[in-house]
C-alpha cells in the first residue's frame, strides 16, 4: 500500500512584468523579457533592490514564467529573433543563483543596478550559455528537507490567469499549501488584508466550515495578485477590508505563511500523541491525499480519503509512543504492521502502541 501525489506544483504565467516570490526567501521577483528586478519584502520598510537588464533584441515570443515550487526556483523562457533565452533563478542562505540554459548567440551583455552596500551601484558584464551567475549576499532562507503535499483531485492547467478566473479551492489550496512552506518567518502581526486571518482562525476553531470557506475566498481575492504574490492592501478596492494604517514592520508574506498553517488544520491536527484526521473538511473536498505530514518529532504520515471519509493511512514513526486517533464518522479500522500482515480490526478508541522500527498501515475505515 502506497499513497503518493504525482501532480507537480508549477504555476505559470505568460504576462510580461509578472511577479512571484523567490522560493525559500523573502524576496519578490518582477520579470520582464529583458529585465529582472528583485525586491526585499520581509517588511514593508525593506528597501533593498537589485535590477538586471539583459542586452537582448525583441520582440519576445512565447514568453513564460514558471514558479517551480517543486525545485524551489523560478524559470523564465522566451524566443527572440536571434534564438531562445532561458534562465532559472534560485535563492539560498548564500545569495541568489542564476543559471542561463539558453542565450541568443551564446553570449550577451548585461548590467545591474543595486541600492545595497554589498554591491557597486552599477556594473556591466557578460552572461554566457550554460553558465552560472552568483549574487553572493546573506539571505533569510527556508528550504525544508521534506515538504508536505496536498492533492484535492484537480488536474487542470496551472496557468495563473485561469486559476484566478475559476477560483476553485481544489487547485488553489494545494499551491498555497506548498508555497507557504517555503517562506521564512516574518512579523506575525496582522494588518490590512491579513486581518482576515484572525477571523479565519476563529471560524476554523469553532468548526464553522461555511463561514471559514467564505473568509478564505475574501482573503484570496483581496490579497493575491500575479503568480501568488500577497498584498496587505486590497488594490482592487472590493470593500471587503476596511483601510487602516499599516506598520512598517508588517509583511504581506504572513498571508502565505499563516494561510498554509490554516489550510493544514482543515485536514490534520495534532495534540501531543493524539492525531485528528480530517477535523474540518470542507464539503467540496470529497476526495484527496496529503503526504509527508510532519507529526512533530513522532514521525511522518500519509493520508488518503474519498466520499469525505478517511480510507488509507500510513505512519512512519521516529520514536516509540502510544497513538490515539480521532476521525469523523469512523468507528473501527484495520491495522497492519507490514504489507504482508493480515492485520487486526481495532476500535477508533483503541490506544495504539507504536514502535519506531515498524511502518504502520491503516485501512478499511468503517462507520
Amino acid at each position: 500500500m502506497k499513497i503518493s501525489i504525482d501532480k507537480k506544483m508549477i504555476p505559470l504565467s505568460h504576462k510580461m512584468g509578472e511577479q512571484c516570490i523567490v522560493p525559500g526567501t523573502c524576496w519578490i521577483a518582477s520579470i520582464f523579457p529583458t529585465k529582472l528586478s528583485l525586491f526585499h519584502r520581509e517588511a514593508l520598510s525593506s528597501e533593498e533592490k537589485l535590477e538586471f537588464v539583459w542586452d537582448l533584441k525583441g520582440p519576445f515570443l512565447k514568453f513564460t514564467v514558471f514558479l517551480d515550487l517543486e525545485k524551489q526556483r523560478i524559470q523564465v523562457s522566451g524566443q527572440t529573433p536571434e534564438g531562445w533565452f532561458r534562465f532559472s533563478l534560485k535563492g539560498s542562505s548564500d545569495g541568489f543563483f542564476l543559471f542561463f540554459e539558453k542565450v541568443p548567440k551564446k553570449r550577451c551583455r548585461y548590467h545591474y543596478v543595486s541600492n545595497m552596500r554589498v554591491f557597486p551601484e552599477s556594473q556591466e558584464a557578460f552572461i554566457e550559455e550554460k553558465n552560472f551567475l552568483k549574487i553572493p549576499m546573506p539571505l533569510k532562507s527556508k528550504i525544508p528537507s521534506r515538504f508536505e503535499k496536498l492533492f484535492l483531485g484537480d488536474n487542470k492547467s496551472q496557468e495563473i490567469s485561469s486559476i484566478y478566473k475559476r477560483l476553485d479551492w481544489r487547485e488553489i489550496f494545494p499551491l498555497w499549501f506548498y508555497q507557504g512552506q517555503q517562506v521564512p518567518k516574518v512579523c506575525e502581526e496582522y494588518f490590512g488584508t491579513a486581518t482576515l486571518l484572525a477571523s479565519l482562525e476563529e471560524e476554523i476553531r469553532e468548526n464553522h466550515k461555511k463561514e471559514a470557506e467564505k473568509l478564505f475566498y475574501a482573503l484570496f481575492v483581496t490579497s493575491f495578485q500575479d503568480l501568488l504574490v500577497p498584498h496587505l492592501i486590497d488594490e482592487k478596492f472590493q470593500g471587503i477590508v476596511a483601510s487602516q494604517d499599516i506598520l512598517s514592520q508588517a509583511s504581506p508574506l504572513i498571508i502565505v505563511q499563516r494561510g498554509y498553517e490554516l489550510i493544514r488544520s482543515l485536514f490534520f491536527q495534532q495534540k501531543k500523541e493524539q492525531f485528528f484526521l480530517l477535523p474540518h473538511l470542507f464539503s467540496l473536498f470529497v476526495s484527496g491525499r496529503m503526504i509527508h505530514i510532519c507529526c512533530d518529532n513522532l514521525g511522518f504520515l500519509d493520508l488518503q480519503w474519498s466520499k469525505s471519509m478517511i480510507r488509507k493511512m500510513i505512519f512512519y514513526p521516529l520514536k516509540d509512543f502510544e497513538m490515539r486517533l480521532h476521525a469523523p464518522l469512523v468507528k473501527k479500522f484495520r491495522l497492519k504492521k507490514s504489507k504482508k500482515d493480515r492485520g487486526e480490526v481495532l476500535s477508533i478508541e483503541k490506544v495504539i502502541p507504536i514502535e519506531k522500527e515498524l511502518v504502520y498501515f491503516f485501512d478499511r475505515f468503517q462507520k
